[in-house]
């Protein structure tokens, strides 16, 4: 006699395969705002003043439009794909997922006020100190997304980190004679705060 097979947990599958899908759909549609140009329309006006001040700082930096567009595409989609997982929960699933979390928005507190400081007073240590602190974020940042994201995803994370926390980018972001550079870091500062309690781009 033929046994019948039978689901035990019909909602909990189905509930998983909605959310699956879904995930890839937000994946998807967020893909779209990786676009600097479709991102000016909707992306909140203090995260889009933070991205264009970024660019601003690397194409001064590196001469180069492409390498500011390479990098600022790689910062927008990392932080699309790290809200998806955090929206989705998917990065609170183990005990130690909060606490990594938290420890980074500690460091990126911590960063935020190192800036600070480096713009109005420069010193060679201080900017050690902030290589560093961006390297340790770059650690975390790797723990945190694990296995949930792609290799690439990884790679991504290295080549913003790598770059911006080169001795040669720092000196230049915080050289006191370039005064557009000290205006920007201002109001870069101003706006990664705001960003830090709202989120990367509001619901």
């Amino acid at each position: 006699m033929e046994q019948k097979s039978v689901n035990l947990f019909p909602n909990h599958v189905t509930n998983t395969t909605a959310q699956s899908r879904s995930i890839r759909f937000q994946k998807k549609i967020r893909k779209i705002f990786s676009n600097k140009y479709i991102a000016k329309y909707f992306i909140p006006t203090r995260f889009n003043r933070l991205l264009v001040n970024l660019h601003v700082l690397d194409e001064g930096f590196s001469n180069n439009n492409q390498i500011a567009d390479k990098l600022l595409q790689k910062i927008m989609k990392s932080g699309i794909k790290f809200q998806v997982l955090y929206r989705n929960q998917i990065i609170l699933v183990n005990p130690d997922d909060l606490r990594l979390l938290m420890e980074l928005g500690t460091e990126f507190n911590e960063i935020i006020e190192m800036i600070v400081g480096l713009n109005n007073f420069d010193f060679i240590f201080n900017r050690f100190l902030l290589k560093n602190k961006l390297k340790d974020c770059q650690k975390l940042i790797h723990k945190i997304i694990g296995n949930h994201l792609t290799r690439k995803s990884h790679e991504r994370i290295d080549f913003i980190f790598d770059f911006i926390s080169t001795k040669e980018f720092l000196k230049y972001i915080f050289n006191s004679k370039l005064v557009i550079n000290h205006t920007i870091i201002k109001e870069i500062t101003v706006d990664l705060r705001v960003v830090m309690r709202s989120g990367l781009i509001r619901e």
